[in-house]
């Protein structure tokens, strides 16, 4: 095990009156403690303590990479990339060389505790609550979109980030964080840095745990008590540990979202499921066959994928509504709310979504509230519906209903395979080729009298003519398409084709 100058330093500052130092900021890696004596040849990576009266060797001997302890000052014959620690002289050598070994047994003692942890498949909560009173700080594992994957105790108790933990304030910081350029410089660093305090509301060091070569985590340090360098030091060794706790257990997503997950994708893609199997599953999940149902799909390619990660969205949707199930799937993200468990409408639901939606300039399509299982697949594809449909129609809108655009997809698919005039009453084509020779507006007047509910006063106002003249072209209406228009049934067949020209 090796440990940085400062961490050393830092203990040795707990256990001793150190008079002086001298490049305190070095960045040696160091794996023991010496004691020098007269004539020693010193080598790179050690601590060596010089018993009071022993002179520095000559500059040329002494290696850039070690850390010194001295009880005289011999300023002048320091190197500048050396740190030379000076005790209170009343403090022996030999003392000194003590507490440097008893500072390698805390921390080696403590890496043993987490390997420990991770060979009885421990918990990431477990070594981070170990881990706390060794930093002085409060640990978390955080995701990409700033919410805790695994707290320390510390951490819990404290709340150290309490400010972004409602979901509208943790999406206007992520949009923050994630369009700062040296933030996103940053946070593919192999080293521990610095997150935005003015966001955060303090002061915090990030040490990211790359996992498949990909940020997933990352190990977060909450600045309560003033760091002091030795973070540097045991971020990156708590991290090793951490990432092989997450690469056994396959992330930090809990066992009953992981199957819920995986077993709603397998609804949306295997059209040989066991429905009924598939719904006593979710029933053991707790998504029961009484509970109503709504389904929402955001298309990712109207998502900024480096300004909002997939994730982002995903845990976002989930944290703020803890009866619902967010996951990739195909070229979208699709979420499954479950409004019995929620205690939630579609109305109040869709209103503290709209917010979400709108900051991150994000696509949504919503399906029809429906009871039970059966129909999660149709809800699916009720919501692609609605987004496919409602982009042609609405291009310049965040929110599709499926019922809003029902209409206008049964006209589409009525006239896949042969022309809308051709579908059309033929009464109705009469009227248009009179409107086209004449120049009158028997269409126009048809399709207001029918979206009036037949009402004479109500159409005459809409079209602001008077009543005995809406009284005649309605006369000459009925004549041309030869219908009194009292059958419910053609009525309709009017209003469609009305539609279809």
């Amino acid at each position: 095990m090796q440990l940085r100058t400062k961490t050393v330093l830092n203990y040795l500052k707990d256990k001793f009156d150190i008079v002086k130092v001298y490049n305190p900021d070095t960045d040696n890696k160091l794996q023991g403690v010496l004691l020098y004596e007269q004539g020693m040849d010193m080598e790179p990576g050690w601590i060596y303590v010089f018993k009071e009266g022993l002179e520095l060797p000559a500059r040329r001997n002494i290696p850039e990479d070690v850390m010194i302890v001295l009880f005289d000052d011999q300023e002048d014959a320091l190197h500048k990339n050396v740190t030379i620690a000076v005790p209170n002289a009343g403090v022996r050598a030999e003392t000194v060389v003590n507490a440097c070994i008893k500072c390698f047994e805390y921390y080696s003692g403590w890496l043993n505790q987490l390997n420990d942890i991770a060979d009885e498949q421990g918990s990431i909560e477990d070594m981070l609550e170990i881990s706390e009173p060794v930093t002085g700080n409060p640990l978390c594992v955080m995701r990409s979109d700033l919410s805790t994957a695994a707290t320390g105790l510390k951490f819990r108790r404290m709340d150290p980030f309490g400010r972004i933990k409602d979901g509208e304030n943790r999406m206007h910081a992520i949009n923050k964080i994630l369009q700062d350029p040296e933030y996103n410089l940053k946070k593919y660093s192999k080293e521990c840095y610095e997150g935005p305090s003015e966001i955060m509301g303090l002061r915090t060091l990030n040490y990211n745990l790359k996992m498949t070569g990909e940020i997933t985590y990352v190990l977060t340090a909450a600045e309560v008590i003033p760091f002091n360098g030795s973070e540097n030091d045991i971020l990156p060794m708590l991290g090793r540990y951490l990432r092989k706790i997450i690469n056994t257990s396959g992330g930090l997503v809990p066992w009953r979202e992981e199957n819920l997950h995986k077993l709603l994708g397998q609804i949306l893609s295997d059209r040989t499921l066991d429905y009924m199997a598939a719904s006593d599953q979710l029933s053991e999940l707790g998504w029961h066959k009484e509970d109503e149902y709504l389904c929402l799909t955001f298309y990712l390619n109207y998502l900024d994928r480096n300004r909002m990660p997939v994730t982002s969205v995903c845990n976002y949707v989930e944290d703020m509504f803890p009866g619902s199930a967010s996951f990739p799937y195909e070229d979208s993200i699709v979420s499954f709310f479950n409004l019995t468990k929620l205690g939630m409408d579609r109305a109040l639901l869709s209103s503290k979504l709209t917010p979400f939606i709108r900051d991150g300039n994000l696509k949504a399509g919503y399906s029809r509230v429906i009871k039970g299982h059966m129909n999660l697949r149709r809800q699916y594809l009720q919501t692609v519906i609605a987004l496919e449909v409602g982009a042609r129609k609405d291009p310049f809108n965040w929110i599709h209903q499926f019922d809003q655009v029902a209409m206008a997809y049964i006209l589409e698919q009525a006239t896949k395979k042969i022309p809308g005039e051709m579908l059309c009453h033929e009464g109705v084509l009469r009227l248009k080729a009179l409107d086209e020779q004449n120049g009158s507006d028997y269409i126009k007047t048809l399709k207001t009298f029918l979206d009036n509910h037949q009402n004479v006063v109500h159409t005459a106002n809409t079209l602001y003519i008077h009543r005995s003249t809406l009284l005649y072209r309605l006369e000459r209406i009925k004549e041309t398409i030869g219908s009194e228009l009292t059958d419910p049934d053609e009525l309709l067949y009017l209003g469609i084709s009305l539609r279809l020209l």
